[in-house]
């Protein structure tokens, strides 16, 4: 390929149906619709991802729906794309599935094409969002699938891709560890953004950020290796090294095609009810539309502000925030290996950046300091600017005022700095070490 190609792409998400087997209760797919995908528009779109390629390495995605409905016209553009690539141009090949529909032809595919999944899974319990057409849980169905899925690695690749919800947020945690224990080695959860978070639940949210904190940094210190949770690296960066937010690269890099061929900044443009007024252009003409394009590069996401309100200000004013911010050196530490403990032997008393909580319960109103169960400490000390303490107001952030011995006996005779002796939240043997 020679010279700069006008839209230059590194990645083409195909929406080859809209139909779908479940019907998940927060879906934003109009499933009902049920447009499907011609091979002559997916033909033109493998044509247009190749040729407005750039780099050596491209990426060719299917979304619905559930794709592998659409399995021979995936098979179709798959092996067109490979077919169709220059000398020098690696296509990678992916899928976003619900898993219910992974049989042997479909993992021969996956098999073939060394494909990349994203398994849309919530967990192994909890509130049943994802329903069948019958509505019933779906999950069963996908577990039973799993190790069939689980197999297609090292060739290919799988990532459980969780959404939470207000109504199974307070899971999070649970589900996370309950997937890694499965055999999901990575792991990608984000919200829905489309249903409405109150108050009650970002403290859940957050309360159950601190649970995964209490699970990694346990699980480290115990030797073991948890599943990858990839949006971390984005929380630690962010919050700890005040790296800059940066574009996606939708609608500049990575573009979409509907089942009509229309082609947007990506697939969840397809499904906006405003997608019109986003549409790049086209699989047969190409990217015609430069004020939709030019608009897309002008995005720059630390100038972005709501509709009401800076995002910052009222971030740091809310009393959820200053808790994920206190927290932020607890997230960074549970996404590394224990560092060794610079504790003395005695009892430490509170200084910022000290140590861990000897008892930590769930920081609920009702936590009960006498029933250690992962989580955040029921009384920790304020490590903001006024160096308040936060018990006035509950465990709203700050880190632990007191530290105890991370040996791995665990009748030790009382606090002698380090780590907790007992973690019960990265085992299910008992006492490893780690955090209470």
């Amino acid at each position: 390929m020679t010279g700069q190609p006008a839209f230059p792409l590194r990645a083409l998400t195909l929406t080859l149906t809209e139909r779908c087997n479940l019907h998940c209760r927060y879906c934003y797919v109009p499933v009902d619709r049920g447009r499907e995908m011609r091979r002559e528009v997916a033909d033109a779109a493998v044509d247009l991802l190749l040729r407005q390629a750039q780099g050596d390495k491209v990426s060719l995605f299917f979304f619905g729906g559930e794709p592998f409905l659409a399995l021979s016209l995936m098979q179709r553009a798959a092996e067109r794309a490979r077919a169709g690539a220059p000398s020098g141009l690696e296509v990678e090949i992916g899928a976003t599935t619900n898993g219910t529909l992974l049989g042997p032809d479909e993992l021969a595919l996956c098999r073939r094409a060394a494909m990349r999944l994203a398994l849309s899974i919530d967990g192994d319990g909890g509130p049943a969002e994802r329903l069948s057409r019958a509505g019933e849980d779906s999950t069963p169905r996908v577990l039973d699938r799993l190790p069939g899925i689980l197999a297609l690695e090292p060739h290919g690749r799988v990532t459980a891709r969780m959404t939470v919800t207000p109504t199974n947020v307070s899971q999070l945690a649970a589900s996370v560890r309950a997937l890694s224990d499965l055999g999901l080695r990575r792991i990608v959860y984000l919200p829905a953004f489309e249903l409405p978070w109150d108050e009650e639940a970002l403290g859940l949210w957050h309360r159950e950020h601190r649970r995964i904190a209490t699970w990694r940094r346990g699980a480290a210190a115990a030797g073991k290796q948890p599943a990858a949770l990839p949006a971390w690296r984005g929380i630690e960066a962010r919050l700890l090294r005040g790296a800059v937010r940066r574009p996606c690269g939708a609608g500049t890099r990575l573009a979409a095609v509907a089942p009509d061929g229309a082609l947007y900044p990506c697939y969840r443009f397809v499904f906006a009810a405003d997608a019109e007024g986003y549409r790049l252009g086209d699989v047969h003409a190409g990217f015609g539309n430069h004020g939709t394009i030019e608009l897309m590069r002008a995005v720059v996401p630390g100038r972005l502000r709501p509709e009401h309100g800076d995002c910052a200000r009222a971030l740091r004013a809310s009393r959820v925030a200053r808790s994920v911010w206190a927290g932020a050196a607890v997230l960074a530490a549970a996404a590394a290996p224990v560092a060794a403990s610079s504790c003395s032997s005695e009892v430490q008393e509170y200084s910022p950046g000290a140590g861990v909580c000897p008892a930590q319960t769930d920081g609920g109103s009702d936590a009960d300091a006498d029933a250690p169960e992962g989580g955040v400490c029921p009384v920790e000390d304020d490590a903001g600017d006024d160096g308040a303490d936060a018990a006035d107001d509950g465990p709203v952030g700050g880190v632990c005022p007191v530290q105890v011995d991370a040996s791995d006996d665990a009748a030790d005779d009382g606090p002698q700095g380090g780590l907790c002796p007992m973690q019960i939240d990265a085992s299910d043997d008992g006492g490893q070490g780690g955090l209470c």
